[in-house]
């Protein structure tokens, strides 16, 4: 019984919630009370929230909890990525609401080197 649980969790994981790249990633989110959420998850430790038409936060780095990643945006929002289950939860600190989101689309976020100009 419990080979036949571990292998429907297997199959039936998300795989792109497995794919997740904390350090670069652009997510797309539908949750509750904001609709539409895009998340930037930058190389260098910047993170950015954008809903609505002109909502737009930032934030800095990570902090992993076990199987949690959790980002702290300036206003205080957190977006909190739970591994083991590829479930998205966002607090809105202006509501004091938690909700689970949605995962619409997750691509990977290339950093593109520039060039430098030596005077």
């Amino acid at each position: 019984m419990r080979k036949i649980f571990l292998l429907l969790n297997l199959l039936l994981a998300s795989p792109l919630a497995l794919a997740i790249n904390i350090n670069d990633a652009f997510i797309s989110l539908q949750c509750p009370l904001r609709g539409h959420i895009e998340v930037i998850l930058h190389h260098y430790l910047h993170t950015q929230e954008r809903w609505g038409k002109d909502e737009f936060e930032t934030g800095g780095g990570h902090t992993i909890d076990g199987s949690k990643t959790i980002f702290e945006f300036a206003n205080l929002d957190q977006m909190i990525y739970v591994q083991n289950s590829g479930i998205f939860i966002f607090w809105y600190q202006d509501e004091r609401k938690i909700v689970q989101c949605q995962l619409l689309g997750l691509r990977d976020n290339y950093s593109v080197p520039l060039p430098v100009i030596h005077e």
